[in-house]
Order: C-alpha cells, then sequence, then structure tokens
C-alpha cells in the first residue's frame, strides 16, 4: 500500500493554493475563489508555485481538498509550521531567485541564496534566504517516485544536511521572530515548540526509507540541540515500552510468583524488537541503552529466580538465563547471571538420571546413601563427633527397573553359587571323588556373581560422581563413617 503524502510537502497549504507563504490575505483569497470555480467546473488549474519538476506530486485541488487547506493556516502555529517547507519574498535576493524557480533554474536559484546565507550567519536581512534556500534543497532530495521520500543518493543526503542546518540555525536564531512576523504571526511562537515540530516532520520522512542508524548517522553533524531531538524521539517509545514491560513483569511476578518462567519469556518477547532497534540505533557501548539491557537482563533473571525459589524448578529457563547475560553491562548483573546459568546446568545435569544420563528422574524412583561429615576430633580423650546425611539418589523408571531386576538376579546366582560351592567342599571331604572342575566351577560362579553384583549402577563406585554426591565431597563429606 502506498503510504500518503506529507501534509507538509506535496500537500503543503501555500502549494495547494498556489502563493508564497507570506502572500497577502487578498492573493490567497483570490486564488481560494479560483480554485473553488474550476473545481466547480471540474477542470485542473496550475500555478507559477506548484514545482512539479521538483519530485512533488501533483497537486489536487478538489472542493473537499481547498476547504481543508484554507482552514490549516488560519491559525499561527500552523502558519510557522506550514511556512518552513515552503517559500517566502522577502528581499531582493529571494524575487530574483524565486523568478529562476519558477522557469525551473534550480542551480541559480541555490546560487543567489548561498550568497545572501555564505557569512553562515542568520541576520535581518537574510533569514528568509536560509529559509528559502533550505526549503529547495530539501525538495531537491525527494526521490522522482513523487511521494515525498527523501532519495538515498550521496548528493541527496548532502543536500539534505546542508537543508537541515540552515533550518536549524533559522529556528534557533534570533531572527527567528522577524520570521513569524513576515508570514503574518502574531501570537509568540517558541523555539522550544517549532524545533521539536520539525525534527519530528522530518523523522517521519526519513522513516519512510532510511533505517534508524542511517538517521543517526545523518544528524551526527546537525546543530547539537537539533541533532538531541531527533535522537531522542527516534528512541523515546522504544525506551518507553521496555520500561512498562519490565514494570508489569515486576507486578505480575508479585503476584503469582510460580508463573515467573511464563513472565520471564513473555518480557523477552515483548521487549526484543525495540531492544534491537535501540541497539541499532545508539550501538551497543551507548549509555542509556546500557542501562536499560541491564535493568531488562535483571527483571529476566529475577523471574526465573522467584520461579525457582518457589517451585524448586527452571529447567526451561536455562536460555533465558544466557540471554539475559548477552544483555548485562553491570558486572554485578553478570556475575548473577552466571551463577543462575550454572545453577540450572547442574539441575539439569542432577535431574538427569545417573546411569542413562538422558531420561528425567522420578522422584518415587530413590536410592538412599548415607554420608558423613566430622565435625569435631580430639585425642585426649580419643573421640570423633560427626554428622550423618542420607541423600537420596533418583534414576527414571526405566533404570530403577533394571537396578532392581538386577539385584534379584544377582543376589539369586550369589545364593546358588554358595550352595554349589559348600556341597562340592562337603562332598571333596567326604568321598574325596567329587572332581576338582565342580568345585573350580562353583568357586567361578561366585565371583562371577559377585562381580555381577558390583556393576548394578547404584552399587558401582562410579556413584561417587554423581553431581549431587560430588558437591557433598567437596564441603567435606565422605562415604566411610568416621572411627575414632
Amino acid at each position: 500500500m502506498k503510504e500518503p503524502l506529507n501534509p507538509f510537502i506535496s500537500l503543503n497549504p501555500y502549494r495547494i493554493i498556489g502563493v508564497l507563504s507570506n502572500s497577502g490575505v487578498k492573493e490567497i483569497h483570490k486564488n481560494l475563489s479560483k480554485l473553488r470555480a474550476f473545481a466547480q467546473l471540474g477542470k485542473k488549474i496550475e500555478f507559477d508555485y506548484d514545482l512539479n519538476f521538483l519530485n512533488l506530486a501533483e497537486a489536487e485541488r478538489n472542493s473537499e481538498i481547498i476547504s481543508k487547506v484554507e482552514s490549516r493556516i488560519l491559525l499561527d502555529e500552523n502558519k510557522v509550521k506550514y511556512s518552513l517547507f515552503w517559500f517566502l519574498d522577502s528581499s531582493s535576493y529571494d524575487s530574483i531567485a524565486l523568478s529562476n524557480l519558477i522557469k525551473g533554474n534550480t542551480e541559480k536559484a541555490i546560487e543567489i541564496w548561498e550568497k545572501a546565507t555564505k557569512s553562515n550567519k542568520v541576520t535581518a536581512k537574510n533569514y528568509s534566504s536560509f529559509n528559502n534556500l533550505a526549503t529547495l534543497l530539501l525538495l531537491m532530495s525527494f526521490e522522482e517516485s513523487k511521494s515525498d521520500t527523501f532519495n538515498k543518493s550521496k548528493e541527496s543526503i548532502s543536500y539534505l544536511k546542508q537543508a537541515l542546518n540552515y533550518k536549524s540555525n533559522l529556528i534557533t536564531s534570533s531572527f527567528f521572530r522577524e520570521f513569524c512576523n513576515d508570514i503574518g504571526v502574531t501570537t509568540d511562537i517558541t523555539v522550544s515548540e517549532i524545533q521539536p515540530f520539525f525534527a519530528n516532520t522530518i523523522i517521519e520522512i526519513l522513516n519512510r526509507n532510511f533505517s534508524s542508524k542511517e538517521v543517526v548517522a545523518l544528524v551526527g553533524d546537525l546543530d547539537e540541540s537539533f541533532a538531541s531531538i531527533i535522537n531522542v524521539n527516534l528512541v523515546k517509545n522504544p525506551i518507553s515500552n521496555i520500561k512498562h514491560n519490565i514494570k508489569e513483569a515486576s507486578k505480575e511476578l508479585s503476584k503469582n510468583e510460580e508463573n515467573g518462567i511464563t513472565i520471564g519469556k513473555q518480557l523477552i518477547r515483548d521487549s526484543n524488537r525495540d531492544l534491537i532497534y535501540l541497539k541499532e540505533t545508539l550501538g551497543a557501548t551507548d549509555y542509556e541503552y546500557e542501562a536499560l539491557a541491564d535493568n531488562l537482563a535483571n527483571q529476566v533473571l529475577q523471574c526465573g529466580i522467584v520461579c525457582f525459589n518457589k517451585t524448586s524448578d527452571d529447567q526451561a529457563y536455562l536460555s533465558s538465563y544466557k540471554y539475559a547475560l548477552t544483555l548485562a553491562s553491570n558486572e554485578k548483573t553478570k556475575a548473577r547471571a552466571n551463577d543462575c546459568i550454572k545453577h540450572c546446568e547442574e539441575e539439569k545435569e542432577a535431574n538427569n538420571c545417573f546411569c542413562c544420563k538422558s531420561n528425567q528422574i522420578n522422584k518415587s524412583n530413590y536410592k538412599s546413601l548415607t554420608i558423613y561429615k566430622v565435625t569435631n576430633r580430639s585425642y585426649f580423650p580419643r573421640r570423633v563427633e560427626f554428622n550423618y546425611l542420607d541423600v537420596k539418589i533418583f534414576y527414571c523408571d526405566e533404570c530403577f527397573d533394571l537396578i532392581d531386576k538386577k539385584n534379584k538376579a544377582n543376589s539369586a546366582i550369589i545364593v546358588i553359587s554358595m550352595f554349589v560351592f559348600l556341597t562340592s567342599f562337603i562332598l571333596i571331604n567326604l568321598t574325596k571323588n567329587a572332581p576338582l572342575a565342580f568345585f573350580i566351577a562353583a568357586s567361578l560362579t561366585i565371583i562371577i556373581g559377585y562381580r555381577q553384583y558390583k556393576k548394578v549402577p547404584f552399587i558401582n563406585s562410579d556413584i561417587s560422581l554423581h553431581p549431587i554426591l560430588r558437591k557433598y565431597f567437596k564441603e567435606g563429606w565422605t562415604r566411610s563413617k568416621p572411627a575414632a
């Protein structure tokens, strides 16, 4: 869908009426009468200041548009706003330049206005030249598509930068009041009202085909106050959105702690687009971006921490912890994120079945292992004091069943082997005729049975490598009961 034309450019009321912005009331009403008459007859009318050769769209002049443009220049504030994007004739320089412009000789018009503004200082004699030259350069920066869209060519960007500089100099000069008086404004219009308006209008046009990063680069060399207004307006809404999202997430978390993971992930989704925009616009090292990203990172972490404290489960949040780490700029926030990641990974490892390393544990399937830690040891008298703890090692259903079956099978093997061994031993001693091979086979059966028993996962000495037990062993706990 084609974007609508800008009301300050192709649809500028002064252009539609066919007059300069400091034209008298008599001339304005004269042209409006002509417009209405032609509109009623369904005929087109052209004026000298249509300036279609400047890539402006064709001026539509039906009855509805005529009524709108007339009302738009009734208020003093609107007169200033529309005049900043149009021309006025206030000096001999203007008269000559405008005469050339009407004929399509833009180079000559630029040359004349550049002479009037060569000091780069706005005065009582050249304020209109600053406005007119800037307006012409702006219009020369538009694409041939006649859609009120700035061209991105090197030449057009050069024109655009010059135009913005000239306009900014005029608006902030002490002769801006004279400019307002010249176009028939009687009320006091301040710079603080007009400068933000002009900056916002330019941003609106630039946003049609310039990225935010390109806009920042374009205004980087302009007047500091003007560039600052543009930069602030570029990021105002995204910053406000992210701050609002953080506040809402905090509010929701206080109401529903066990839902922290869902709240945190929603916060990331809601803020991601605006955060990317800010990073591209301000840069990753910009103070305001870093501070906001760090606040967002902290809230993301908080959602996971609160949820874990409530539910003892944050396994689905590991990627969110890692995302928060990429946002963190403060060392304290980075350390907090790393702690959350480490804790979550350890929990994930602990929640995997120790045997198969893949299936999730079932809390009803566990074996207990008693561990000990010396708390006090004395030699006179010889005594040792210690604490003990029963640690539960959990397994998945499949491995727990396998362990149970192996335990039963191995126990049966050992019992049978012991019976065979004892029987053969008695026979050898009583009859001296039992084959030695039978005795040896029984002995091997016992050895094999015991080795099989040792291979049962829970009994295997490798259980000491279990992440839960490793943590305790690092703290000084052991599997052996301390001796006095």
